[in-house]
């Protein structure tokens, strides 16, 4: 920990303010979302030409899981719905291969980045979870894992592992969810 409000993972090493430590959540939040970011983010690096994939994993696999072991991962995603809506208007919205925001780089008062990147992104991996499956989605983690360590890797390349590893083209999820800066209406 130091002496800053910071949350800073680098690989094998995750550096929390003192402040945040101190938190008694903190266990159930950010420490795993940093934890995972060795793996994500350092070990498999963010090719920041095809946007930041990362903070939307990581939120998903820490912080909605988190949410899950409490019973409560519908109404965190609500929340995350009401993040979005709340803050992202045709005026101030990217499209999420567009979001290169992360962590401390993306200011707290943008709210609307924020909920692009980690809201959307982390929805984006839920919904990719409901159509694919338990087995083909973490099939498909572990191998962009295996082939991207100590690289850098994009959207693509998480889409084509799991393309691979669900055997369909996913192709068309992943352009709609990437390039679209708003939601469909449903």
């Amino acid at each position: 920990e130091n002496r800053l409000p910071t949350g800073y993972a680098m690989p094998t090493f995750t550096l929390l303010g003192q402040a945040v430590v101190r938190l008694p959540f903190i266990t159930e939040t950010s420490l795993g979302h940093e934890v995972l970011h060795s793996w994500f983010g350092n070990a498999v690096g963010v090719d920041g030409s095809q946007g930041n994939w990362c903070e939307g994993l990581t939120t998903y696999l820490a912080d909605q899981s988190f949410a899950a072991d409490k019973r409560a991962d519908a109404a965190f995603r609500k929340q995350q719905l009401i993040n979005y809506q709340s803050s992202v208007a045709p005026d101030n919205t990217v499209a999420l291969k567009d979001f290169s925001g992360a962590g401390s780089h993306v200011p707290s008062g943008d709210k609307a980045n924020r909920a692009v990147g980690y809201d959307k992104g982390s929805m984006l991996f839920h919904m990719l979870f409901r159509e694919i499956g338990d087995a083909p989605f973490y099939a498909g983690l572990r191998e962009f894992y295996a082939r991207f360590r100590n690289r850098q890797a994009g959207w693509q390349d998480l889409a084509a592992s799991f393309s691979t590893s669900s055997h369909q083209n996913l192709e068309p999820f992943f352009s709609q969810w990437l390039s679209r800066a708003d939601v469909p209406r449903l």
